[in-house]
């Protein structure tokens, strides 16, 4: 493909050949530009797996995790590369839909691993500030995660709050890590979505799987009788499941408008 440009000078007509990109050229830019971003995913998907293959049991879920891991991210380049011919027709919905695509396979595995650990972790600091026990964390590979203490002996900060609250704030602490989580990877990436657009996306998906998955978790204490269950723990401590999810649905939306009014 060549562009025409023409040029008077003196009375003469010059004419100047500008080579412009093919369409080859620019589906080759394309290709490149996936192949670079799922190295990327990988890279960035694999260090938190590997973070949470340190509290999985046996070496076949470590395995499962991180090939299923692997697998979403290429999965999520196939189908961009498939799409390709699709975005040359200047759909307004199928270019969002091909920039949302990795970003939100990529928020899948970062479910599976990061927010997992993230949230056992919440549920153990908090034991180990309220009681003086050790704490194991065991996570199960696309299940999610179980946090174990023994909870006998309170610390100072326990004795101050007494078992029952104890017990209340170590079961809130998961759901409050996601929901912190989330709201600082709203603000962040509202800060920086006209520099790096492309992080600011990442980051806006990564919130909105953690928040739909841990909306739907308090959603689930309506119909179910599991005694691990941190909103039905929540509940017998006087946090019924409707409290849980305005408050999980609410925060990041009044937030969210904060920050467009503010900033």
């Amino acid at each position: 493909m060549q562009g025409l440009n023409v040029i008077i000078e003196d009375g003469f007509e010059t004419i100047e050949l500008n080579t412009l990109p093919s369409m080859q050229d620019l589906q080759d830019a394309a290709i490149k530009k996936i192949a670079f971003t799922a190295l990327q995913e990988c890279a960035v998907s694999l260090l938190f797996s590997a973070a949470s293959c340190v509290f999985v049991a046996t070496p076949f879920s470590m395995l499962a995790l991180c090939a299923g891991n692997m697998a979403m991210i290429v999965s999520a380049a196939f189908m961009r590369y498939l799409m390709l011919p699709l975005i040359d027709d200047q759909e307004a919905i199928l270019k969002e839909i091909y920039a949302c695509l990795g970003p939100y396979l990529f928020a899948v595995t970062d479910l599976c691993s990061r927010s997992v650990l993230s949230h056992e972790m919440g549920h153990a600091i908090a034991a180990q500030a309220l009681y003086l026990t050790p704490v194991k964390i065991e996570i199960f590979p696309f299940e999610g995660g179980m946090m174990k203490s023994n909870r006998s002996v309170l610390s100072d900060l326990g004795n101050y709050f007494g078992h029952s609250y104890s017990n209340l704030i170590i079961s809130a602490a998961g759901p409050a890590i996601d929901l912190i989580s989330s709201l600082v990877f709203i603000g962040v990436a509202h800060k920086i979505q006209k520099k790096y657009p492309d992080l600011s996306r990442y980051l806006n998906m990564m919130a909105a799987v953690t928040l739909l998955n841990v909306t739907f978790y308090a959603a689930s204490a309506f119909f179910t009788s599991f005694p691990g269950h941190d909103f039905i723990a929540l509940a017998k401590g006087g946090i019924p499941p409707i409290v849980s999810l305005v408050t999980l649905i609410g925060t990041p939306i009044i937030f969210k408008l904060g920050l467009i009014i503010t900033i």
